[in-house]
This record gives structure tokens, C-alpha cells and sequence, in this order.
């Protein structure tokens, strides 16, 4: 059961993928959704106020044309801290719990057994497979290590 799982996993990340998106595990690509979707709604609000002011002939002031920037920035402004806080914060759990965090909901699991199910969604896992996806997806690089400032000053 577990290896049709394991395949399933790594099946849907080719080594040499060139869209980031797809490289992604499930509980960052929902984020990622969640941010575009967001950013697209916003957008089409700014410009359906917009278009429905000159359609409507409604005169330009200054309040409405600073209520329709203020609108099409909400997604940088609000949005995008919003999912680099919880990025950050799943790249941080991922790296301290040694990749055993769940792809599906985030779960960290490395107080659990090896194989198993998720008591957060009910997904089955295989924990080889969990470390293959977050390892292969980039997103739990270690931080590059600072060197020394006497081994630096010396050359080594």
C-alpha cells in the first residue's frame, strides 16, 4: 500500500520541471493558489471600478482614484506578508522536525512512527517518501552557513 503511495508522491515531481508551482507539496501549493486567486480578485475590483465609474460617468475625485489604488495594492500590501509568514513558518518545521512534516496539511510527524496516517487530514504516509517530496521540492534548504570571521580574515 505504502509503496503505490511512495510513487504517487515522487511521480508528480520530475527532477527537471521548470514550473515551480508543480514542484511544490500540496500544503504550499494551496497557499500559492490561495495568494493568486486572491491577488486576481482584487485586481478585477480596481479595474471593474474603474470601468463602471467611466461607464457610469461619474466624475473623477481624488478619493475615488486613491480607493482604487488602495484596492489594487491590498494584494502586496496585505496578501503577500500573509503567505510569507506561514512559507516561513512551514520552512522552519520542516527543517527542525528532519523533513517529517505531512505534504498534505502540514502535521508535523516526527513524534509518529514511520508509516502511518496522519492524525491531522486522515492521509496515509510513508515517511521516506515525505522527506523525498520536501528534500526534492526546495524548500527546506538549510540557511547557508556563515563562516567565521578569523577563518575568513586567514583564507581558509
Amino acid at each position: 500500500m505504502y509503496a503505490s503511495l511512495r510513487f504517487e508522491y515522487t511521480a508528480s515531481l520530475p527532477s527537471r520541471s521548470y514550473n515551480p508551482i508543480a514542484k511544490m507539496p500540496p500544503v504550499m501549493r494551496r497557499g500559492m493558489y490561495w495568494f493568486l486567486c486572491g491577488t486576481l480578485v482584487f485586481v478585477a475590483i480596481a479595474v471593474g471600478i474603474e470601468v463602471t465609474r467611466d461607464v457610469m460617468g461619474v466624475r473623477k475625485t481624488r478619493w475615488l482614484t486613491l480607493l482604487t489604488m488602495a484596492v489594487g495594492w491590498v494584494p502586496f500590501l496585505v496578501l503577500l506578508p500573509i503567505w510569507r509568514w506561514r512559507t516561513l513558518g512551514i520552512r522552519r518545521l520542516v527543517r527542525s522536525s528532519d523533513y517529517r512534516v505531512c505534504i498534505h496539511c502540514g502535521y508535523d510527524l516526527a513524534s509518529l512512527s514511520e508509516n502511518g496516517t496522519c492524525p491531522e487530514c486522515g492521509r496515509p504516509y510513508e515517511m521516506e517518501a515525505v522527506r523525498d517530496v520536501w528534500k526534492r521540492s526546495g524548500f527546506a534548504v538549510p540557511p547557508p552557513q556563515v563562516r567565521n570571521q578569523e577563518s575568513y580574515h586567514r583564507g581558509s
